[in-house]
């Protein structure tokens, strides 16, 4: 079986309001398909894999995903993140991060609490 839609998919930044990486590698595997893609009012792909007249399957599945947003960067590095969705508290301690640039740029990193201590 080959994952690396799935792989490709799940490594894809996509915080809410900015789901540009999905929805690129949703459109480049459509047109790699030969598919049609179409757009509803509010953002979402939809493909239609099968012209089939049989029973209909509908895969459905969210672009983003929770995070963080950068709020400040102080003189000695550190960066100061509001969460982005419900992010659980476990989450916002000692986890791997990536940070995307506005160059698009990745840079990995780790979250080490709020330095309240909260």
């Amino acid at each position: 079986m080959d994952l690396s839609l799935l792989k490709a998919l799940s490594e894809a930044d996509a915080i809410a309001s900015s789901e540009q990486e999905v929805r690129q590698i949703l459109l480049e595997e459509a047109d790699r398909l030969q598919k049609e893609v179409r757009f509803d009012g509010l953002g979402s792909v939809l493909i239609r894999l099968n012209e089939s007249t049989g029973p209909k399957v509908m895969i459905c599945a969210h672009m983003d995903e929770v995070g963080f947003m950068v709020r400040s960067i102080s003189r000695e590095g550190a960066i100061d993140v509001l969460p982005v969705g419900n992010v659980r508290m476990a989450a916002r301690q000692l986890q791997p991060v990536r940070i995307t640039t506005r160059e698009e740029c990745k840079i990995p990193g780790l979250l080490d609490g709020d330095r309240q201590g909260e």
